[in-house]
Parts: structure tokens; sequence; C-alpha cells
């Protein structure tokens, strides 16, 4: 994050720890929250909110530019089809 600030760019991090080095060195700072469940360990939930948080970006992304990214996603879609495994 330090390199990247140093060159200019604006940093965006996602953490659970809204005090943690990290937070305190990005530009935005979008913190998730996970607890415990009966289930599954911590760690692995607050990942899942992480990752439901970056998918939900990116979704949004890809609305505001709807023209851009429809291309992009239909390459990655096709790539992922000749990739795909048939049982």
């Amino acid at each position: 994050m330090e390199l990247a600030k140093e060159a200019g760019a604006r940093t965006i991090c996602v953490t659970s720890f809204r005090r943690s080095p990290l937070a305190k060195l990005c530009d935005i700072c979008l913190i998730t929250s996970a607890g415990r469940t009966q289930w599954l360990d911590e760690t692995i939930t607050a990942r899942l909110v992480q990752l439901a948080l970056f998918d939900a970006l990116c979704v949004a992304l890809a609305r505001l530019k709807r023209h851009e990214s429809l291309p992009i996603l239909n390459k990655i879609a096709r790539a992922v089809e000749r990739k795909r495994h048939t049982v």
C-alpha cells in the first residue's frame, strides 16, 4: 500500500479491523463484520462476508459501465465455458 500511495494511487482496503495498520494507510476503508456461528469458524465467515462485498462492488461497477463491461463479461463466460469439465 505504501508503494501504491507513493506512486500517487488512491487506495482501498477491505478489512474487519477499523484500526488496523492497513486501514490507516488507505484512502477508503471498507469495514466488514462477521461473528462466530455454530457451523463456521470466524475467519471463514469473515472471508465470506468480504467475498460478498467484492461481488456486490463488481456487480455495481458492471451496471454503471454496462457498455464497457458486457464484452469483457462475455469473454470471461466463454473462457470459463471452454474450461468447464463435464461429468
